[in-house]
């Protein structure tokens, strides 16, 4: 195993398991840790009331219809959206951050009926979205690490260039971004710290309710492991956290909560002790009959 440019691990194929890797890759243990998990608050940040979004093949991608989409975000929760290609996953959050008009329902932020017609104003509302393509939706190839972070900077206050840099600086450090120099082009950067940055950006702007559309797609299990801990420091410090996966392993592992859509519509509601492989697949899946667990 290779970290850093250094032979950091090595054993016969027969003693080697998944948490062997990880640890090894990432310095730190497996994610096994993440099992113990704060009481969850009962304060409510996002609610959402009866989303409908129309289906669509227009243009270069198709866009799968929601229906009657219902359900509450709490502060320091993670919730995750757990479903199968073409669910409605990307529509869902893409609707919440602005990008997607609905056709009916509402949205409200700590008891604020948010307007949902552009990024603006969900941006300005404290919803912020890590998308699921960061090379073709999230990042800026051509920009420094330090400018892709600031970018979020631009849309708020004014901060003089040595006050923003401080703040690059900080969230780079705290979100373990592996860099020896903030200006080098972020396409230098590995996909797990390419994400980070993404991370870092949204974070510049003090979100309430921070959305992630497949938050560890294309990075390796130990950048996975590390950006795992990271979001449940950020919900443990009080973020409201709600994330898509289309992993069962990555659903069971980060969520407090998890919702399963199939064919556009809520088909069933876990807490994190009833999360199984078996009770994912079935819920997401069309032909198979289940019932919500509450």
């Amino acid at each position: 195993v290779l970290r850093s440019g250094r032979v950091v691990g090595e054993a016969p194929r027969s003693e080697v398991t998944r948490q062997w890797i990880v640890e090894r890759m990432s310095g730190r243990a497996d994610t096994t840790d993440l099992q113990v998990r704060p009481a969850a608050s009962t304060q409510a940040v996002l609610s959402v009331h009866h989303l409908e979004l129309g289906s669509s093949s227009a243009g270069e991608e198709s866009q799968a219809a929601l229906h009657e989409i219902s359900f509450t975000l709490h502060k320091g929760e993670v919730l995750g959206i757990y479903g199968l290609l073409g669910a409605g996953r990307t529509e869902l959050l893409e609707t919440l951050a602005g990008n997607r008009t609905p056709l009916e329902g509402s949205v409200q932020i700590e008891g604020r009926t948010l307007a949902l017609n552009s990024v603006g104003s969900a941006v300005k509302a404290g919803i912020v979205l890590v998308p699921e393509d960061r090379q073709r939706d999230g990042l800026i190839p051509e920009l420094s690490i330090r400018e892709n972070v600031a970018l979020a900077a631009s849309h708020g206050p004014l901060l003089s260039r040595a006050h923003e840099t401080e703040l690059v600086r900080k969230l780079a450090k705290d979100l373990n971004i592996a860099a020896n120099d903030l200006e080098l082009p972020v396409t230098s950067l590995s996909g797990g710290n390419q994400q980070k940055v993404l991370i870092a950006r949204c974070l510049m702007r003090n979100p309430r309710v921070l959305l992630l559309d497949e938050p560890t797609r294309g990075v390796d299990a130990g950048a996975k492991a590390e950006i795992y801990r990271i979001l449940r420091k950020l919900a443990a410090n009080g973020l409201s956290i709600l994330f898509t996966s289309s992993e069962i392993e990555e659903t069971r592992t980060l969520a407090d909560r998890a919702l399963v859509l199939c064919q556009g519509r809520i088909a069933a509601e876990f807490q994190h002790h009833q999360l199984t492989d078996e009770a994912l697949f079935a819920a997401a899946s069309p032909n198979v009959t289940t019932g919500s667990i509450a």
